[in-house]
């Protein structure tokens, strides 16, 4: 992490400031990319680009015009994979310019097929998968790029590769997500991954918006400042917000025409909270498998469940259901909001800053973000026709969209239009360096197969705070047994 973290360091560094105004859409007035991003892996022998990004180190690898296909979810994440050519904005032309560049570096002609995957589609989309890989569809696909739930299930249908087996991935790079795949690993092999080829794990990520106005207003300090100087933790956030519960709309109860210290978007919300930990779900033991860990199933959870559920049932401080109209309305000093909902803020009549969640402990040494469930893995099935020819294409992809597409996204759109100020841009760093995953996540559509969503344990952690039931041990106890079982026939399956 920390030498990735240099790296995207040295990249800022060296970037020019860049202010275009673009967004997802691609509805927005055109936008051409700016020379300055383009990449030109050719240029010179040297390690880096001329603006600072790193290079890959393939070989020349001259495929014959192999015509590589991709399969795709298409529930608003196309852009993860393909783009027409003159789509409009920034970064939908950066996607075009760099699969164009991928097409010319290895002589392949990249074709995508999109079927719906999305959470309500993944049943579906897997059995697709499975049907069109061992039914009659041979070497269908060169490679899979599915709704995060669903790389866990193809892997333990046994369909797609150990991605350590294949040449040309090279997973130190700066364009590959460490977390996601320290978490993934199972028995020291790997099925799926992602990085900055994918818009869609920039949008994936949850922090926290500050209403600037609010702050001044109550005389308190800022604590995106807090961040920098490693003070921003739960029990902060607590005080800042303490007293700015108010009654605005003259209705009986916590209406969203109140004002609160902490408001939010997604019933994603009480995931926030573990993500914001750092606290492992899962780990693998000696043997390779995973089980549930002490800290999820004892008194650290119950803590961390017991603080948030309190501040969201008994104080008049935090609302305790999802409404973004309290956070745009400008009724909320802070705001829990995820990259996919900034377009939001286009129009909001407050100034804004964003931030990490905060720790939850004072002796926490990092910041974590909730990677939400709604990003693209990829991985490589087992049948297809030239494997180690799709690890090229993958990290090739990979690593010209870290240079070109990436960039376009982040450097413009979040840390410019999605931005107020100067330190905004380095929270999103800390927000993206923080991204957070677990195995009982990555799985969680293998057990909830099985035991429904309250069998789940992200199921159950969101009940405990959303009910405050007060019966965390015995709840979990409940559960314990069946997810470890499943857990260790996960780790088997995937041997």
């Amino acid at each position: 992490m920390i030498k990735k973290i240099l790296a995207i360091t040295l990249v800022l560094l060296m970037l020019l400031p860049m202010v275009i105004s673009c967004s997802k859409k691609d509805n927005e007035e055109n936008d051409s990319v700016s020379d300055s991003i383009s990449s030109d892996v050719s240029e010179s022998d040297d390690l880096y680009d001329k603006n600072g990004y790193l290079k890959d180190s393939l070989p020349e690898l001259d495929f014959g015009g192999y015509e590589f296909n991709i399969l795709g979810w298409d529930d608003g994440y196309v852009d993860d994979f393909w783009v027409e050519e003159g789509s409009g904005s920034a970064v939908s032309s950066a996607l075009y310019a760099r699969n164009k560049t991928v097409e010319s570096r290895l002589n392949i002609k990249i074709n995508a097929t999109f079927i719906p995957g999305n959470f309500n589609n993944q049943s579906d989309y897997v059995a697709y998968v499975i049907n069109t890989a061992y039914a009659g569809g041979d070497n269908a696909f060169d490679l899979i790029g599915s709704y995060s739930m669903c790389g866990g299930t193809l892997a333990t249908n046994g369909i797609i590769c150990n991605l350590y087996d294949l040449e040309y991935l090279d997973f130190e790079k700066p364009w590959w997500s460490d977390s996601l795949i320290e978490r993934s690993e199972l028995g020291g092999k790997l099925y799926f991954a992602t990085g900055d080829i994918a818009n869609s794990y920039i949008y994936a990520l949850h922090f926290l918006t500050v209403n600037l106005n609010m702050l001044e207003q109550h005389h308190l300090d800022d604590p995106r400042q807090m961040v920098k100087d490693g003070t921003w933790t739960l029990e902060k956030m607590k005080e800042m917000t303490k007293g700015i519960g108010a009654e605005l709309d003259n209705e009986d109860g916590k209406t969203a025409g109140d004002a609160y210290g902490y408001a939010y978007y997604s019933s994603v919300e009480p995931d926030c909270w573990m993500a914001a930990s750092g606290m492992k779900m899962s780990s693998e033991n000696s043997d390779g498998v995973l089980s549930l860990t002490d800290d999820f199933l004892g008194e650290k959870t119950h803590t961390l469940i017991t603080n948030i559920a309190t501040q969201k049932h008994s104080t008049d401080d935090w609302y305790n259901k999802p409404d973004k109209s309290v956070v745009l309305g400008g009724n909320a000093l802070f705001g829990g909001v995820s990259g996919e909902v900034m377009d939001d803020f286009a129009n909001v009549p407050f100034k804004y800053g964003v931030l990490p969640y905060p720790k939850v402990t004072a002796d926490q040494e990092d910041y974590y973000s909730l990677l939400g469930f709604a990003y693209t893995t990829f991985s490589i099935p087992n049948n297809a026709k030239d494997p180690d020819m799709s690890a090229a294409v993958l990290e090739c992809m990979n690593s010209e969209a870290y240079r070109s597409s990436s960039p376009a996204l982040f450097e413009r759109v979040f840390k410019s239009r999605f931005s107020s100020d100067s330190i905004d841009a380095e929270m999103y760093d800390y927000i993206r360096a923080g991204a957070y995953v677990d195995s009982t996540r990555i799985f969680h559509s293998v057990f909830e197969s099985s035991y429904g969503w309250n069998g789940t344990p992200t199921g159950i952690f969101r009940s405990a705070i959303n009910t405050n039931s007060g019966t965390w041990m015995s709840d979990v106890a409940g559960i314990k047994q069946n997810i470890n079982t499943m857990l260790s026939n996960i780790s088997a399956s995937t041997k």
